[in-house]
C-alpha cells in the first residue's frame, strides 16, 4: 500500500517553492535555453572569427609577398641598360706618345649618365680621363691624348667605366653637330663642322672629341674646344691633324659639354 504525504507534512516554504516552480518552470527552461543558445553562438562566432582571421592573415601575407615581387621586378625593369662599349684602341704618335680612345653609347632613352668616370689600362699604366656627361641615346668618344710611351704598340688596352645614372622624363636639348667635312692633303688633314647651341644656357667652354676612320678602323683622334657659345648660336668649328696619316673615310664629332657644370655657365655678357 503506497503512502502519500499530506499537505500537513510539507512546510509553507516548500509549498511556496513548489507553487513557484509549477508556475515558472517553462520560463526557467526558456531562460536556460536562451543562455545555452547564447553560449553556443558565442563559441561558433569565436571559431568563425579565428578561421576568417587565419585566412585573412594568409591572404595579407600573400599580397605582401606579391607586392614585394612586383616591386623588385619593376626595379629590375627600371634599371638602366649597361653602356655599349667598343674595343678601346691605342694610336701611336711619332713623338713617343699614345692616344687612347674608345667609343661609348648610352642605349637608354630615359636615363642619362650625369657623370661618367673612366680610366684606361695600358701596359702597367692606369691612365684616368676627365669626367664626361652622356645624354640619353648619345654616343661619344672617350679620348686621352699624348700619353708618354716609348715601347712597342700595346697589344691590349683596357677600359674601366664608372657611370652615375639619373632618370629623366624627357630628352634634354644639347649641342648639335652637323655638316662634317674632311679636307686632307699631303701630311695634314682637317675636319670642319657646324655647331648649334640648342640648350637653354650660354657656355664659357664647349669641348669636342673627334674620331677619324680609315676603312672602318679608328686611326686618329683629337680634341678641340670653343669659347663663349650663346643660346641658339651657330658656329663653324675646325680641327687639324699633322704627320703621316692614312686616308680618312669618315670623321665623327662629339660634343662633350656638361649641362650640370655650373662653373661653365656663362651669363652671355
Amino acid at each position: 500500500m503506497a503512502f502519500y504525504p499530506s499537505s500537513d507534512d510539507l512546510t509553507n516554504e516548500q509549498l511556496k517553492a513548489a507553487s513557484w516552480w509549477l508556475s515558472h518552470k517553462q520560463r526557467v527552461w526558456l531562460i536556460v535555453f536562451i543562455v545555452l543558445l547564447a553560449i553556443s553562438a558565442g563559441v561558433w562566432g569565436w571559431l568563425i572569427f579565428k578561421v576568417v582571421d587565419f585566412f585573412t592573415i594568409t591572404q595579407n601575407d600573400l599580397a605582401l609577398k606579391q607586392a614585394k615581387i612586383i616591386q623588385q621586378a619593376r626595379a629590375l625593369i627600371q634599371r638602366p641598360s649597361e653602356l655599349t662599349v667598343d674595343n678601346p684602341v691605342a694610336i701611336y704618335n711619332s713623338n713617343n706618345t699614345l692616344d687612347l680612345a674608345v667609343q661609348v653609347t648610352n642605349p637608354n632613352q630615359n636615363w642619362e649618365v650625369k657623370a661618367l668616370k673612366f680610366q684606361f689600362a695600358v701596359g702597367e699604366q692606369t691612365v684616368p680621363g676627365q669626367t664626361v656627361y652622356l645624354a640619353p641615346g648619345q654616343t661619344t668618344a672617350l679620348v686621352i691624348l699624348h700619353v708618354p710611351w716609348n715601347q712597342a704598340l700595346p697589344e691590349q688596352v683596357g677600359i674601366t667605366l664608372d657611370p652615375s645614372w639619373r632618370k629623366v622624363t624627357e630628352l634634354p636639348a644639347g649641342i648639335t653637330v652637323s655638316n662634317v667635312e674632311i679636307q686632307q692633303v699631303d701630311q695634314s688633314a682637317q675636319a670642319s663642322w657646324m655647331v648649334k647651341n640648342e640648350t637653354l644656357r650660354h657656355y664659357w667652354l664647349v669641348p669636342f672629341t673627334l674620331a677619324a676612320y680609315s676603312q672602318g678602323q679608328l686611326v686618329a683622334v683629337n680634341r678641340v674646344s670653343i669659347e663663349k657659345l650663346k643660346i641658339n648660336e651657330e658656329r663653324t668649328v675646325a680641327a687639324s691633324w699633322y704627320g703621316q696619316l692614312p686616308k680618312f673615310d669618315k670623321v665623327e664629332v662629339f660634343s662633350q659639354v656638361d649641362p650640370y657644370d655650373s662653373a661653365n655657365w656663362w651669363s652671355g655678357n
